[in-house]
């Protein structure tokens, strides 16, 4: 490593840090000249161009004749982007839908009942849909393709006003099911709906004495095909959410949210939110919880936190053994009778017959079993239970036999000879 004073392309010095050969280094030490900005006329640069598109997005936003959003400077600036792209979503999919009058009313329906929000933090809460536009515009097809299925006839969505269309595409895009006449698409019922829900969301939202931030983190439960599926969403990123996250629990980053899927009977799933909620509030910012019982548990740590070691089962019959990366039980789990690493699945399996020793080395280890493995546990203790116990076994009498391939040993016997067998003596 070496350090070179250059002139970047902007006129002003700088000191630089290279690497590599010394063909690479003059090459890019010419790059910088030719193309590179010192980092105060970079920094410039990236300042002016937010503040370009941000005024780009505002003459898009009067064209319009969108509303203009209200919050704190910085909301506003992060709202009026995430809605920038949220149009720009819309307009791709009205060009992809040009051939369907319909479903172009549908899509124009939902952006209209999108933009009627104001709030910068409303549409901070729901960015996903600038990032799944897409996906969201699909649903609102299938809800609509799944009530003409269903019987409606498609001139009853003819019938409803843009504003009643606007909040029907709003909920099939969420994926939920829609009724006419019995989901709430008017003015009046859908005011009813939020007035309630937003006593809801108050009720399940709890936040520290000083928060860092007016938006609050929220962390749902979504049903998945066979289970269920944690999404956690906050502000911005907090790093130490982000271990808990993405370290430690296996989360996966998706449409603008933490999201681990869980088995549908997995009794862990209440403490995983109270855990990751927790730690949450310990940042300084409020959270938002799916259901209201679960606020008292994380105000009194009320949770069984993730213990990284755990044995699962695998298959009909078989265990597998993990443990967290900051640890190796690789030997311990490996003296387990007929224990065998598996490195596609990165654990070590053990038959389901070596169960009794399984139970006794996670209760002394400190690993939990999952629900599969305490019901394989429990099974072969019930097979085992049930086995027939033989008090006295007896062994069948056996005669004495020569041993193969010894000669038995021949002895002398005299004994008196059968006269008709003697020879005739001669005269």
């Amino acid at each position: 490593m070496a350090k070179y004073t250059i002139t970047f392309s902007c006129g002003h010095e700088g000191v630089v840090n290279l690497f590599g050969k010394s063909a690479d280094r003059e090459d890019k030490i010419r790059w910088y000249e030719e193309h590179a900005l010192c980092p105060a006329c970079y920094e410039k640069s990236l300042k002016e161009a937010r503040e370009k598109q941000q005024a780009q997005l505002k003459e898009r936003a009067e064209e319009l004749g969108l509303p203009e959003l209200t919050g704190t400077e910085k909301q506003i600036k992060w709202a009026t982007e995430i809605r920038g792209n949220f149009s720009d979503g819309i307009t791709k999919n009205l060009g992809y839908y040009s051939k369907k009058p319909k479903a172009q009313r549908a899509i124009n329906a939902w952006a209209s009942f999108c933009y009627s929000h104001d709030k910068a933090s409303w549409w901070i809460e729901h960015r996903e849909m600038a990032e799944s536009t897409v996906e969201l515009v699909g649903n609102i097809m299938s809800g609509i393709a799944a009530l003409i299925k269903s019987g409606t006839p498609g001139t009853v969505l003819d019938g409803l006003t843009d504003e009643e269309l606007g909040i029907f595409a709003d909920r099939a895009a969420r994926g939920e099911e829609i009724k006419i006449g019995v989901t709430p698409v008017t003015k009046d019922e859908i005011d009813a709906l939020e007035e309630t829900e937003a006593e809801r969301r108050a009720s399940c939202t709890v936040k520290p004495e000083e928060v860092k931030s007016q938006i609050h983190a929220e962390i749902s439960i979504r049903k998945l095909e066979g289970g269920r599926q944690i999404v956690v969403s906050t502000p911005e990123r907090i790093e130490e959410v982000v271990e808990l996250v993405k370290g430690r629990l296996g989360y996966k980053w998706a449409s603008g949210a933490w999201r681990g899927n869980y088995d549908e009977d997995n009794p862990v799933i209440d403490d995983r939110v109270c855990e990751i909620a927790a730690k949450i509030l310990k940042c300084g910012y409020a959270v938002e919880l799916p259901k209201k019982e679960l606020v008292a548990r994380v105000i009194n740590g009320e949770y069984k936190p993730y213990n990284p070691r755990r044995i699962f089962k695998l298959g009909e019959d078989k265990f597998i053994v993990y443990w967290g990366k900051d640890e190796d039980w690789y030997r311990g789990a490996k003296r387990l009778p007929g224990a065998k690493w598996n490195s596609e699945k990165g654990g070590v399996v053990v038959p389901g017959k070596s169960w009794a020793l399984v139970e006794d080395f996670a209760e002394r280890n400190k690993f939990d079993l999952s629900p599969g493995a305490q019901e394989l546990i429990a099974v072969s203790k019930e097979a085992d239970r049930k086995a027939l116990v033989c008090e006295d076994i007896k062994t069948p009498e056996t005669e004495t036999h020569p041993v193969p391939g010894r000669i038995p040993k021949l002895e002398a016997k005299e004994e008196a000879v059968d006269a008709s067998l003697v020879d005739d003596e001669a005269d």
